[in-house]
């Protein structure tokens, strides 16, 4: 009886332990795919806007919230940089330009995780 009763408690906590890796690794892999899509979405508008600025040397982009699944918030800061902020208060995406040589380029910052930075490659 207590062999049948260490097996079933051994049985219940190694599905616990699975079940939560399985949906830690479910949530990172969520939160990737809606930063992927976003800085899809938002690709050609930085590349409109970086040949644009060329020609008028200022920087233009023409977004809003719609257009991005998941947003809660859009802002615009001074000098073109745009954050993003997810449903989830954890996704993050921030976008800032750097000119270099009358060229201007984009680099971000994206996070899924409220203890986690990583890096995108945005050129």
């Amino acid at each position: 009886m207590i062999k049948h009763f260490i097996s079933f408690v051994g049985g219940c906590l190694l599905t616990l332990l699975l079940g939560g890796l399985l949906f830690f690794n479910y949530s990172d892999y969520r939160g990737d795919a809606l930063l992927n899509g976003w800085v899809k979405i938002l690709s050609p508008h930085l590349e409109k806007a970086s040949l644009n600025y060329q020609n008028s040397q200022a920087i233009e982009l023409k977004v809003s919230r719609q257009d991005f699944p998941k947003v809660q918030s859009l802002f615009f800061g001074e000098g073109g940089s745009i954050l993003l902020k997810g449903m989830d208060n954890k996704t993050i995406l921030f976008f800032y330009p750097k000119i270099k040589d009358g060229k201007l380029n984009w680099k971000c910052i994206a996070t899924n995780k409220l203890d986690k930075v990583g890096n995108y490659i945005c050129e």
